[in-house]
């Protein structure tokens, strides 16, 4: 005969070896959930401690974001420092945008517009309070990647840089959702 206790323990192993494989996505979390019932059941656990705690929610979480759509605009929410090559831009103000495909950023502010080659452009001292993109390329590093997803971001500080292949975040945001296809994502 089967006892319970037994399959109980299989099944949790099963999970917890998923978990391995499937990595940071939100999963472990449920599988930790699942874990303490059956330790619950069983009145004791084979995996105290196998299992690492989840980061406790409500901080920022780090990231390192490479967002790669035809054609992004940014409009940070503090003056922000621009480098490219020797050219520096401190406390600007206004909007950024880069065309991949052309290889060109164009800055705006007021009535002023410079246009120039992109090679490398660095962003210091980033602010973005929030930012939604759907249907773009992106890799958010080291674990997801995708040609076509839904990306909705909110309270960006951190720096960025911004290359013929895309734009890179490296910092911390207090919200970041993806969906790529019938999944979705909470990550921070």
């Amino acid at each position: 005969m089967l006892d319970w206790k037994i399959l109980a323990a299989s099944i949790a192993a099963l999970l917890f070896i998923s978990s391995i494989f499937i990595g940071g996505l939100g999963i472990r979390d449920t599988f930790s959930g699942i874990i303490e019932k059956i330790s619950e059941y069983l009145d004791t656990s084979p995996f105290t401690g196998m299992i690492p705690a989840a980061a406790p929610s409500g901080g920022s979480g780090e990231v390192t974001i490479l967002l790669s759509p035809p054609e992004l605009t940014l409009v940070p929410d503090s003056p922000t420092t621009l480098k490219s090559g020797e050219t520096v831009f401190s406390g600007f103000e206004g909007q950024i945008t880069l065309n991949l495909p052309d290889k060109t950023v164009a800055l705006s502010s007021g009535s002023l517009e410079i246009t120039f080659p992109l090679q490398s452009l660095e962003l210091e001292s980033l602010e973005i309070n929030s930012l939604s993109l759907e249907g773009i390329p992106m890799e958010i590093k080291p674990e997801i990647s995708t040609d076509s997803g839904n990306l909705q971001l909110q309270g960006f500080t951190g720096s960025a840089t911004a290359t013929p292949e895309g734009l890179e975040l490296t910092g911390k945001v207090s919200s970041l959702r993806v969906t790529i296809g019938d999944l979705n994502f909470e990550l921070v």
